[in-house]
């Protein structure tokens, strides 16, 4: 299992498109490490847009990179590889507001990114000891998609569909999906114990 000394934390990112099942093997190799991992998800660092009327917040393309506080993310993991605390942010996805208060996170051995660009810039993509692409069929993504924003963000099937077909996949071709290239583990979704027990293996060898 990963060592406890704070030396040398790794980060490990984890790429793949809406609803591919990045969560489902970030939970599972934070179970599996307990308290030696924490993860991170880009999710929480989408802008804020309390700003916006609530026709523009509707309107607002939430699938491309820049709708991340890419220098708020930086902040946070270089503070957890200096080994000290970091403060995350809380997005509340159905306002499309940040909450006005931050979770305290504490340095671990092991720092897991997820979310769907964790590849995408240089700065952040040179910072990876292990790269992980989660692939799954778009059809399954979609219905993973309705259950999911009709469930906890309240909304309807027919807006889910129409943003899926006209943001969602046309950004997925253009920022997320070329990734997959540049991944150490291309794992298929539903990921099966023996790809994870594959990347443990990995993840769990000595730095040099």
């Amino acid at each position: 299992m990963f060592p406890k000394s704070m030396d040398t934390p790794r980060l490990i990112g984890i790429a793949g498109a809406s609803g591919s099942g990045k969560s489902f093997v970030a939970d599972r190799i934070v179970e599996k490490t307990k308290d030696a991992c924490l993860c991170l998800r880009i999710d929480n660092f989408y802008r804020d847009q309390s700003h916006l009327s609530r026709e523009e917040k509707a309107s607002k393309n939430y699938d491309i990179p820049t709708a991340i506080d890419w220098a708020t993310l930086l902040t946070a993991i270089n503070a957890l590889q200096r080994r000290t605390s970091a403060n995350v942010p809380v997005y509340d996805f159905t306002r499309h507001t940040r909450n006005s208060r931050y979770i305290r996170q504490d340095p671990a051995p092991v720092i897991l990114l997820e979310g769907l660009w964790v590849f995408h810039f240089p700065e952040i993509k040179q910072l990876f000891s292990t790269t992980i692409y989660v692939d799954c069929p778009s059809r399954v993504r979609l219905e993973r998609r309705i259950s999911r924003d009709a469930k906890n963000r309240g909304r309807s099937e027919n807006s889910i569909r129409n943003q899926f077909e006209k943001q969602v996949l046309p950004a997925e071709e253009s920022w997320v999906l070329p990734q997959k290239g540049a991944a150490d583990f291309v794992v298929e979704s539903p990921v099966s114990e023996e790809q994870l027990c594959e990347i443990m293996k990995h993840i769990n060898q000595p730095t040099h």
